[in-house]
């Protein structure tokens, strides 16, 4: 196919080997462009009987990702850090995913409950060396022991086992890395999961929705579920968006589902999306790459005159739905009979245009900032190659009003002694809660509450100094948007009362040592 594309026997190659590009880029005849990620995907499955929160969160931050991507991918991939990939509405990038850190792969276990034992069981600490570490994982005590299964023939799969054992000796933890055929490999993911800890995977949609990335490979109810994932929360929601017809709701529903899959419970290592590169003769026009990988010919043709615009087709965002103080991601699609020269996208009536290239992307979060509440119009602009030139706008909603906190309980200056004060609270909001805390020392030390209902930290209230305390409770929605509600206490502790009769008894005592002393006097005369 190379030499094909290179003689001119070829017209077009889609998804073009890595080891092509720079031949075909160099070529003047060949127009050879980078579109973005492909919607194929890999990561790593963790058995979550086997491996607890804590384990999984340190196992998560302790894999070098770069090398993964530069070196076993040969830098034919970009990092992915959330459950679903750019390109599938509703994705997340902006998600706290875990990042190659070991100081804090290493915190995760030595201040959780039941690794932290261990770890002082092994002389490790915060300050140990690396060479402590590794030592504790390859001595025949290692903090844990795992495996990490792979099926034969896939190298990239095997090496990314590899770097896993390596970089997991680093924070104590030895990994066998074991080999099976491909046929043994399905029967442990959907039979026999007790004899995995840790697996790679890939995937590829059948279609663009976002539940075809997770009700397969996450719900309870799947046969292919082979990490025994489950959290009733995130099932609810994924029972639940398939279902929603409401963007706006469903688009919640997901940002929800990856946030708590990627910052709190944490059921597999989301690796990497490969990135889409096609190539074609400069005569071909009309061209439209695609990075679920499915061919459209009828766009295409051979160079003529060309008078019809770009057609832009909005994928997301989608009409009316509404976005807190996070900029909109986007996805387009563009079919033109010319290449397409240049695009670019305005949110305030072109007064300014911000140009992108590829179909997907973020638009500029410093824009957003600046833009209005309330509709505003996001029109994407694509201009080919012979000067047609195209457009096509979507009205969304911009709401930066946070959730509402009614304070039902301390009542203002209400008095309270050492007992810390218990709270009720309701909170109205439209969206999703992201997460709720409150504060007695004006947001110098917060604290995070779990429900409406609860106790403000002992400790704190030991701490505070008696008088007024101003408690600041605060709920961000998962927009960003965050509402604060305050209430002001009264802190009073009464002295101790003076011990009973103690008065008395030292008037009596006085009186007696005088009488005494008199006594003595007389006898002396």
């Amino acid at each position: 196919m190379r030499n094909g594309l290179l003689s001119g026997v070829i017209d077009l190659i889609d998804s073009v080997d890595p080891s092509f590009i720079p031949v075909f880029q160099a070529d003047p005849d060949i127009s050879c462009e980078e579109y973005g990620n492909t919607l194929t995907v890999a990561w790593i499955t963790f058995n979550y009987l086997h491996l607890d929160k804590a384990m999984r969160h340190a196992v998560s931050y302790a894999l070098n990702y770069s090398y993964v991507v530069d070196v076993i991918y040969d830098g034919d991939a970009v990092r992915w850090p959330t459950y679903i990939p750019n390109g599938i509405p509703y994705a997340n990038y902006s998600l706290d995913a875990a990042t190659f850190d070991r100081p804090v792969a290493r915190n995760k276990l030595l201040t959780d409950p039941t690794w932290g034992p261990i770890c002082a069981a092994a002389g490790l600490t915060g300050a140990s060396s690396d060479a402590a570490w590794i030592a504790v994982a390859t001595g025949g005590s290692p903090i844990a022991h795992y495996n990490y299964t792979w099926n034969i023939g896939n190298d990239k799969r095997e090496n990314i086992g590899l770097r896993l054992a390596f970089d997991l000796e680093y924070i104590g933890v030895k990994l066998d890395v074991n080999g099976v055929t491909w046929g043994d490999f399905l029967d442990m993911i959907i039979a026999d999961r007790e004899k995995m800890d840790m697996y790679a995977l890939g995937w590829a949609p059948d279609y663009l929705d976002p539940e075809t990335y997770i009700n397969p490979i996450w719900s309870n109810v799947s046969d292919i579920n082979g990490g025994n994932f489950y959290e009733p929360d995130v099932q609810v929601l994924m029972d639940d968006a398939l279902t929603e017809i409401n963007p706006t709701v469903r688009s919640n529903m997901y940002w929800m589902i990856q946030k708590l899959m990627v910052e709190e419970y944490m059921p597999g290592m989301t690796l990497i999306t490969g990135i889409n590169y096609d190539a074609w003769q400069t005569y071909v026009l009309g061209w439209v790459p695609n990075p679920i990988e499915r061919v459209w010919f009828y766009p295409v043709y051979i160079e003529s005159d060309d008078l019809t615009p770009p057609d832009i087709t909005i994928l997301s965002p989608v009409s009316d739905q509404v976005f807190g103080v996070y900029a909109p991601t986007f996805t387009i699609t563009i079919i033109d009979e010319s290449p397409v020269d240049s695009t670019w996208y305005t949110i305030d009536g072109e007064v300014t245009n911000y140009t992108f290239s590829g179909l997907i992307g973020t638009v500029n979060q410093t824009a957003w900032d600046d833009a209005g509440i309330g509709s505003i119009s996001l029109t994407f602009y694509a201009n080919d190659t012979l000067g047609n030139l195209g457009s096509e706008t979507v009205n969304i909603f911009k709401d930066i009003v946070g959730p509402d906190i009614t304070i039902h309980s301390p009542l203002p200056n209400q008095e309270f002694g050492v007992d810390a004060p218990t709270y009720n609270i309701t909170i109205t909001s439209e969206y999703l809660l992201h997460s709720l805390w409150y504060t007695i020392d004006g947001g110098v030390t917060n604290y995070t509450s779990y429900g409406l209902t609860g106790a403000i930290n002992q400790n704190a209230w030991d701490s505070a100094s008696q008088g007024n305390i101003l408690i600041t409770f605060s709920a961000e929605d998962d927009t960003g948007k965050i509402g604060t509600s305050s209430v002001t206490v009264i802190k009073s502790i009464p002295s101790e009362p003076p011990i009973p009769g103690y008065d008395v008894i030292l008037i009596f005592g006085v009186i007696s040592l005088v009488a005494i002393i008199l006594m003595k006097k007389i006898k002396n005369k």
